[in-house]
């Protein structure tokens, strides 16, 4: 987005220049060159979507993000309202254990019997911890943390997901009786996703998944019955 990026804290700086002949007689359309700019460079928005790297477009790309899902959910921005009426589901994925690690905002991991784990470590907590709490996320006792399935975990994040979409449409073909492989022609998967990462540094996805029919949001409703 070119335009005025007061207010954003890490701005790209572009230099060079561009031209825009008419493919049929030569003339020149445009030309662009940086070298008119202040400081002969062309600032525009990073569009990073971490705050702790740009509050300012993290916050415009959050609003995207909204409208957009939003008009997924009851229409708008070419979407009819007509999807409304789809089947849509709110999920949300998490990773599994890899240990047990320090949580904030309550008693952390209260233990009546309280016993240590094999390397001589307390096995529970019952502190407190603030939100902002270093501890937080922390496992209890590193030497039991798997920290290789956390690792593997996210190396096969992307994976996971492609195989959540694929198990997807295979219950509901199985479900309602149509063959695995003719599903496209009753119905379509729509959904919108993001990432998050947890206290304990493990990624987690929320979705919102809308059941379309094979022709997308603008056609029929799904024929898979009763899905």
């Amino acid at each position: 987005m070119v335009g005025d990026v007061s207010g954003f804290d890490c701005p790209v700086h572009l230099s060079g220049s561009t031209t825009t002949p008419d493919g049929t007689t030569g003339e020149i359309l445009h030309h662009y060159d940086t070298r008119n700019e202040p400081g002969e460079r062309l600032l525009i928005r990073c569009r990073n979507c971490r705050a702790t790297v740009c509050p300012a477009c993290s916050r415009l790309r959050a609003g995207d993000t909204f409208h957009l899902v939003r008009a997924g959910l009851i229409g708008g921005k070419s979407v009819p309202t007509t999807v409304r009426a789809r089947p849509r589901l709110f999920d949300t994925l998490t990773a599994p254990s890899f240990g047990a690690v320090h949580r904030s905002g309550q008693a952390c991991r209260p233990r009546r019997d309280g016993g240590a784990c094999e390397h001589g470590r307390p096995l529970g907590c019952g502190t407190v911890h603030a939100p902002d709490a270093s501890v937080a996320g922390q496992p209890l006792c590193p030497d039991c943390y798997d920290y290789t399935g956390h690792v593997l975990w996210h190396a096969h994040a992307s994976k996971l997901w492609d195989r959540f979409v694929i198990d997807v449409r295979r219950c509901l073909a199985s479900s309602t009786g149509v063959v695995q492989s003719r599903f496209a022609q009753h119905a379509r998967l729509s959904f919108a996703r993001i990432a998050e990462y947890q206290k304990r540094a493990a990624v987690h996805v929320h979705a919102v998944v809308r059941l379309d029919g094979p022709d997308g949001p603008t056609g029929e409703s799904p024929g898979l019955g009763h899905c």
